[in-house]
């Protein structure tokens, strides 16, 4: 304990005074009395608490910033380390803004289509198996197509102008519309002392939105054809053109044996017989063609199956789907009642007579020889395979054209530029938040300070250190005895 000498009542009104001083002292400072021989507790100055508060928002402002300058250069990486790649390649197959599952993009511009253009059909059968170069290689140019080649032969207008006007028109834009067409011609040729045989067949097709009618033809012979999905058809048609040969080989008639009506110049019953007592023999038959027309065969929407022969000449075999005839759109039950109505023709040329000339209109069928009428039954069945094959090449299937495509997808930058464009991107960007986030850490700093201050000025008048330590003596001023 600290020793004091009293020696007057003044010395003790000091001594209490600074008891007072140091007991207030004590109990601001909260000095632990159980531990001897140490310094009480001192409060930490304003100084001090302002330093630790600026150490803790500075290390706030630091890892905020690192993982904003993580997080935005992450982002720009998958944002801007990736370009599009765009591959312009033809297609048979038209598409639009389509993603495959290879993930790119692709989409295709309509097809330009002139007049006189030869193209294939893609039948929709078909069309899965096709539209599967989309999945892996889009550039391939591989397609299944029809039996025929057709021919654009003309763009005719659907609103009632002249044929002249109708022609004016060059071509179109396609972009894989389906086709809605009939058969209106069916013809075939055979020339029996050349052993060759050509066809001709012609419909009419609508499509899309269009304003005109679009009339296509196919026509070959078996001296040019090359034609890669005709060959079973061509198989059927040589088997045609050997059983006509052999119907030929037993024709023997006289001529008086036909109508009148058959034999030219007149081709009617009025005029005068010149071919009287002549014979027609085998080898005097060099041609036989039959033509089908003013009728229209329309294909059913879903055909019960495929005909893969001509059929045998003792019975006439009628396309499946529906055939109508004039203007009234009538319909008839058979391909014969159809050519019974219509100017269709069956001709056989003769050697020193011309063309002998069958017309179903003229009732002429019931009065020609057995032989003759094998060889029209033979005729018959051969164009109605042909009608029923060209009309199914057609209806519902689509024209088969290439579209120019583009191909876009994402393909990474090489590295070098990759980085110089992450690089830039983040450090402006990160730039601009980094002193935004300074900014504000100063601002709330500031705030901080303010009411720190506060505080200090509302508390100084009671705020006090004092360190005693023991064996300290208080040596107070003692007033000299006189």
């Amino acid at each position: 304990m600290a020793a004091v000498r009293v020696r007057s009542p003044e010395d003790l009104l000091n001594i209490k005074l600074v008891a007072r001083i140091v007991n207030r002292a004590c109990s601001h400072s909260e000095v632990p009395h159980s531990t001897p021989h140490t310094h009480s507790s001192v409060q930490l100055s304003p100084s001090a608490v302002q330093h630790q508060l600026a150490v803790s928002t500075e290390s706030t402002v630091l890892s905020v910033s690192i993982l904003a300058f993580i997080g935005l250069v992450i982002f720009n990486v998958f944002t801007q380390g990736r370009t599009n790649r765009i591959k312009p390649f033809l297609s048979p197959v038209f598409v639009d803004e389509t993603v495959n599952r290879s993930g790119d993009n692709i989409t295709c511009q309509p097809s330009s289509v002139a007049l006189y253009q030869n193209f294939f059909t893609i039948p929709p059968k078909l069309e899965n198996h096709s539209s599967n170069i989309l999945s892996e290689d889009t550039e391939q140019s591989y397609v299944y197509s029809g039996l025929f080649q057709w021919k654009i032969d003309l763009l005719e207008s659907r609103v009632g102008l002249t044929q002249q006007f109708r022609r004016t028109r060059t071509g179109f834009l396609y972009s894989a519309e389906t086709l809605n067409c009939t058969i209106d011609v069916v013809r075939v040729d055979y020339e029996f002392d050349n052993v060759e045989f050509s066809i001709g067949i012609c419909g009419r097709c609508l499509f899309g939105n269009a304003d005109f009618t679009l009339r296509v033809c196919t026509s070959w012979d078996t001296s040019t054809v090359t034609f890669p999905g005709t060959q079973e058809v061509l198989g059927q048609l040589r088997e045609n053109f050997f059983e006509l040969q052999r119907l030929r080989n037993r024709l023997s008639m006289p001529a008086s044996s036909l109508p009148l009506s058959v034999f030219p110049p007149g081709y009617n019953e009025t005029q005068e017989d010149l071919y009287q007592g002549t014979h027609i023999g085998p080898h005097q038959a060099s041609q036989l063609t039959m033509r089908l027309r003013s009728m229209k065969f329309i294909s059913p929407p879903s055909p019960q199956g495929n005909r893969t022969t001509i059929g045998s000449s003792t019975t006439i075999q009628s396309p499946e789907g529906k055939i109508v005839v004039g203007n009234t759109l009538t319909s008839v039950p058979t391909i014969l009642e159809a050519f019974k109505t219509t100017d269709s023709v069956f001709a056989m040329r003769v050697s020193g007579i011309g063309y002998l000339k069958l017309s179903g209109g003229r009732r002429e069928l019931a009065k020609i020889p057995q032989v003759l009428q094998s060889m029209f039954n033979q005729t018959m069945n051969a164009n109605s395979y042909l009608m029923e094959l060209a009309a199914r090449d057609l209806h519902g299937s689509r024209i088969g054209v290439n579209y120019l495509c583009v191909k876009t997808n994402k393909v990474w930058h090489p590295f070098l530029k990759a980085f110089t464009i992450v690089a830039g991107s983040s450090i402006a960007v990160f730039t601009a938040f980094h002193s935004i986030l300074v900014m504000l850490a100063r601002r709330i700093d500031t705030l901080r300070n303010n009411n720190d201050t506060i505080e200090e000025i509302q508390d100084s008048h009671h705020s006090s250190d004092i360190t005693i330590q023991d064996r300290e003596f208080l040596r107070l001023p003692i007033k000299n005895e006189e």
